[in-house]
């Protein structure tokens, strides 16, 4: 006596509907993680391409309205300005006790800065990253701390950017500057030409 068994047609038809649900549902999945797989890949290209496109840290002929590459995004000295100091007769004899006077055969070198964080990660920010780097001729360079500032140190959190403004106190004796600013990730500070402590050098153009 032979025996023989059959598949119930119901029973096909249900194996292979949970089949084409699997199968529709692994094409979905894998759609979507190779979507968000090729969407921060060329994130991650543009990111690339903005700070390749930033001007390198360690360039010797960094000017004004230059974006300049750090370790945490971007800087930009976007200008420079220069209040000289007033003389006795235009403040009238009246400079004692004056809060903040810059004295005759000086001047106030007032630098506009940009940092941007372009990465997650917050970067700690303050004026004492900066300084001013000064030489007349062919003599020793001197370097001087801010006298001013509207930095708030502190985190700058990343994808965020803060416009600050740095202050120093010069001679006005034409002598040569540059803005430092000292980036921990970097060896060496980056150096911004301003001009002279008579006349402050025209931006570049590069501003955005």
């Amino acid at each position: 006596m032979v025996t023989t068994t059959s598949t119930q047609p119901g029973s096909d038809s249900a194996v292979r509907s949970v089949l084409l649900v699997l199968l529709v549902f692994g094409l979905v999945v894998g759609s979507a993680v190779g979507l968000r797989s090729a969407a921060l890949l060329v994130e991650h290209r543009s990111q690339r391409a903005a700070q390749v496109a930033l001007a390198p840290p360690g360039r010797t002929d960094l000017a004004l309205g230059e974006p300049v590459r750090t370790t945490f995004g971007a800087l930009t000295a976007t200008d420079a300005t220069i209040n000289n100091g007033l003389s006795p007769e235009e403040l009238g004899g009246m400079a004692h006790g004056v809060s903040a006077l810059v004295a005759q055969g000086r001047a106030q070198v007032e630098v506009t800065v940009t940092l941007a964080n372009t990465g997650s990660r917050s970067f700690v920010v303050g004026a004492g990253q900066f300084a001013l780097l000064t030489r007349k001729g062919l003599a020793r360079p001197t370097t001087l701390r801010p006298s001013g500032t509207t930095l708030l140190a502190g985190p700058l959190p990343g994808r965020s950017s803060v416009d600050t403004r740095v202050s120093f106190v010069v001679p006005t004796d034409g002598s040569s500057m540059w803005l430092l600013y000292t980036d921990p990730g970097l060896r060496t500070p980056i150096k911004i030409a301003l001009g002279r402590t008579n006349r402050i050098s025209p931006a570049t153009g590069h501003v955005h």
